[in-house]
């Protein structure tokens, strides 16, 4: 199980960094950002596929989608200067009570 997280953290810390490189790619105008955003994908996507070998479908994607959606809002906040009000800390705190109760059941 152990390993099954491990994989699913690198997945995760790749989806990040991919999602992030999206803002960057300018709509995949920008060469550098869109290579390394579709390398950063494929890797997550295999570190995602690894990961369901321990642990079960459902807790796994809700947890990616969770941790990524909160780093990503994150990072928007930090670099790209994008705003978080409100609204933005409800919506990202539901989808982490949402990830918490899928883990619990």
């Amino acid at each position: 199980m152990g390993l099954g997280y491990a994989f699913l953290a690198g997945a995760i810390v790749f989806e990040i960094i991919s999602s992030s490189l999206l803002k960057e790619a300018d709509g995949f105008h920008r060469l550098k950002p869109t290579i390394l955003l579709i390398i950063g994908y494929t890797i997550t996507l295999f570190l995602f596929s690894k990961s369901l070998r321990w642990l079960n479908l459902g807790v796994a994607f809700a947890l990616w989608g969770a941790v990524g959606t909160l780093f990503t809002t994150i990072l928007g906040v930090v670099f790209f200067k994008e705003q978080f009000n409100r609204t933005k800390v409800l919506g990202v705190a539901c989808i982490m009570l949402g990830t918490v109760m899928l883990n619990l059941l």
